[in-house]
C-alpha cells in the first residue's frame, strides 16, 4: 500500500509554486526595456507595461497640419503575437483626417484593432518616446513608415507630437508617389489631449 506523507507533499507543492513564479517573473520585461532585448525575446515572454509609461499616451489628442485637421484616439491593449511567441502591452492608434472644410480624408474609428490601417505599437525609445506602425491605403506609394510620438517638453504630458519617418515608395506602386497622409521627415504635428 502507498502511503502519502501530507508534509512532504505541502513542502513539494510550494516549491512548484516558487518555481513557477520566479519562471513567470523572469518572462516579464518592461516595456521601456524592450529595445535592450529586442532580437532576443524568450517565447513566452510579457513585454508588460508595469510602470504604466504607456499611459501618458492614452486618450484623444487633436491638432492642425498642412491644412488638415487630425483626431487620435490611443488606447492600450494587451496582444499575443503568436509569430514571435509573446505578449506585449502596446499602443493602438486609430484616427480621424478632415480636410479645411470638414470633409473627411480618412476614418479608421470603426476597425478592429487587427486590422491593418490601425496604427500598431511598438517600442518605446531610450529617450521615452515610443514607435508605431503605420500603413496607410497607399503603402506601397508611400502611405507608410514608423510613426514617432512623444510629449512636448514643458507640457505635463497634455501635448505630444506626432510625425512619420521611413516611408519610401516600393515598386509594386504603379500609380506614382501619394500623397502623404501623416506629416513625414522632419516635420511634425503638435496635438492637444482632450
Amino acid at each position: 500500500m502507498l502511503t502519502i506523507n501530507t508534509s512532504a507533499m505541502k513542502n513539494i507543492l510550494m516549491t512548484l509554486i516558487v518555481c513557477n513564479t520566479i519562471f513567470i517573473s523572469a518572462q516579464t520585461i518592461p516595456v521601456e526595456g524592450y529595445v535592450d532585448y529586442k532580437y532576443d525575446i524568450p517565447d513566452g515572454a510579457y513585454i508588460k507595461d508595469v510602470n504604466n509609461v504607456l499611459d501618458k499616451f492614452v486618450g484623444t489628442w487633436t491638432g492642425t497640419y498642412d491644412q488638415k485637421n487630425y483626431s487620435f484616439f490611443v488606447t492600450k491593449v494587451k496582444m499575443y503575437f503568436d509569430y514571435v511567441k509573446f505578449t506585449e502591452d502596446i499602443l493602438l492608434m486609430r484616427y480621424t483626417i478632415t480636410d479645411a472644410g470638414g470633409n473627411t480624408i480618412e476614418d479608421t474609428t470603426k476597425l478592429p484593432d487587427d486590422h491593418e490601417l490601425v496604427i500598431e505599437g511598438q517600442y518605446m525609445d531610450e529617450g521615452g518616446k515610443y514607435v508605431l506602425d503605420y500603413i496607410g491605403r497607399e503603402f506601397f506609394c508611400g502611405q507608410g513608415g514608423d510613426v514617432l510620438i512623444g510629449m512636448m517638453e514643458g507640457s505635463n504630458n497634455t501635448q505630444m507630437f506626432l510625425t512619420v519617418f521611413g516611408s519610401e515608395t516600393w515598386l509594386s506602386c504603379t500609380t506614382g508617389y501619394a500623397e502623404p497622409l501623416l506629416p513625414y521627415k522632419k516635420n511634425y504635428v503638435v496635438l492637444t489631449k482632450q
